[in-house]
């Protein structure tokens, strides 16, 4: 089993686990909870039987349009749920948060999205993956946490999510991409005016 794989199937545990852990913060009053355990779990097992080429296509699809979802889900009420219990830890919440943020979706799309070969259906993946990140980070704030207000809500964090994403997307697909970025040159003086110009 390749080590993508592994790390794929470690990350569905892990998130069996927050899942299960949401529910007894609970005290299994919350049905959606409840439901993503049962669904992260038949998720698991389908991923640990697959085997035939038309199970392991209609599994990926699966695999990249729910999984994200319900992985996001779980970091963001998993991160809000220990700031509420653990409020003088916060900023160490925070900065474990995001770098989560950064990386959780990678697995995923490794492990799932080079079984796509439609071209259509790659560019609905693609666009699915922006509108997700770019509205997915949902830390909430406290009065530990002010530093960190300028830096949640300007879509940096997720920007720079969705880099590795795109570049993880693009080699599955073996899509080569140049930036066609053009440099010009600037004189000392040039190009302290232009740094002026740009801070003023």
């Amino acid at each position: 089993m390749k080590k993508s794989k592994i790390i794929f199937l470690i990350e569905l545990v892990l998130n069996i686990i927050a899942a299960v852990f949401l529910v007894i913060n609970n005290s299994f009053k919350n049905l959606l909870d409840v439901g993503v355990v049962f669904l992260l779990l038949l998720l698991l097992i389908w991923n640990f039987l697959r085997r035939k080429i038309e199970i392991s296509l209609k599994l990926s699809w699966l695999n990249l349009m729910i999984l994200p979802a319900i992985f996001t889900y779980c970091l963001n009420t998993v991160a809000n749920v220990l700031l509420v219990k653990y409020p003088v830890k916060s900023v160490l919440i925070a900065i474990i948060y995001s770098l989560l943020f950064l990386v959780y979706l990678l697995p995923v799309v490794i492990t799932n999205a080079g079984l796509v070969k439609n071209k259509y259906a790659r560019v609905f993946i693609a666009m699915y993956y922006i509108v997700l990140l770019l509205f997915s980070e949902n830390l909430h704030m406290n009065d530990y946490l002010s530093s960190f207000v300028n830096w949640s809500h300007s879509e940096i964090l997720n920007g720079l999510a969705l880099i590795p994403i795109i570049f993880c997307l693009f080699k599955s697909w073996d899509i080569r991409a140049k930036l066609n970025l053009k440099f010009r040159r600037y004189s000392n003086i040039q190009l302290i005016r232009v740094v002026l110009v740009k801070s003023f």
